[in-house]
């Protein structure tokens, strides 16, 4: 369905500042009606919130615009799922990696450790599988949005990856340098290659050359990575936030680069479900209210 570019710029700053600034209302929210005193209610806005932030307003825009998700290349059928999950083995393999250098191998598989610690565990891991699902979803939402949006400066796909990668790749870089710097753990640095390492199987499976406007690849790349920015007078705080940010914002490209040059985008929900369950690659840390 054909939608002008200022419907599309309009849908994605909504969809943008919801999960940019929500965190922030909804704290506020909950500082003024301490409803997680509740009992019950913490456990399920540690899964509403992410719904919230990164579902909800796509939905709901797709619904107000009389669109259909096979224009976002989530149609029926779910061709490519398992060749998405495949693009998550080094991230995997950097997990489990980081576990054994902590003692237990074990503990870099989230599927497998979280519901040993009860009901709360089970809950952390439908929230974490819920929060990777949301933010595929969102990425390549805004990706195709960016792209409709601004029809300008385009490029092909691997060439937009490489433009953005290097400085995503710098940022991440310096950060995990930092991180391990300051606490010695030994994921600083094998999370980001696992990362960069899948991030390169997207850019290298691009079989076409393809063209997309390159603002369907940075948008999510952008936005992903401000859900983990936040102001703290904490350097360690601050640091942190820039390690996952880069993080999130290369899965972010990754996405993008799948549905931008596949045309579907039910490989980046692959990718993000195994990240959920089979990796210790933290989520944005905003969404943590």
């Amino acid at each position: 369905m054909y939608v002008s570019p200022e419907d599309a710029r309009s849908d994605l700053l909504l969809a943008g500042a919801v999960f940019i600034f929500g965190p922030i209302a909804l704290t506020l929210l909950l500082t003024i009606v301490p409803l997680t005193r509740l009992p019950g209610v913490g456990q399920t806005m540690s899964i509403l919130t992410p719904v919230l932030l990164t579902i909800a307003v796509p939905v709901a825009l797709v619904r107000y615009r009389g669109e259909s998700w096979a224009d976002f290349g989530l149609g029926a059928g779910r061709a490519g799922l398992g060749a998405g999950a495949a693009l998550a083995v080094p991230i995997v393999v950097a997990s489990l990696l980081s576990a054994t250098a902590g003692g237990n191998p074990l503990a870099g598989l989230p599927v497998v450790t979280l519901p040993t610690l009860g009901l709360n565990g089970v809950i952390s891991l439908v929230a974490r599988v819920v929060t990777w699902f949301g933010l595929a979803l969102l990425a390549t939402y805004v990706a195709t949005k960016a792209r409709d949006a601004f029809r300008s400066d385009f490029s092909t796909v691997p060439e937009g990856m490489a433009r953005i990668g290097r400085i995503v790749a710098i940022v991440a870089g310096a950060a995990a340098l930092l991180r391990f710097a300051t606490t010695g753990a030994v994921s600083s640095l094998v999370l980001p290659a696992g990362v960069a390492v899948t991030v390169y199987l997207v850019w290298r499976g691009v079989s076409r050359p393809t063209s997309t406007g390159l603002a369907a690849l940075l948008a999510p790349t952008v936005l992903l990575a401000l859900g983990s920015f936040f102001i703290s007078f904490s350097a360690a705080r601050l640091i942190e936030g820039a390690w996952t940010g880069a993080l999130v914002a290369a899965l972010g490209l990754a996405m993008a680069g799948i549905k931008e040059s596949r045309g579907g985008a039910w490989p980046a929900v692959g990718l993000a479900l195994v990240v959920a369950l089979a990796t210790t690659v933290p989520a944005p840390l905003r969404l943590g209210l």
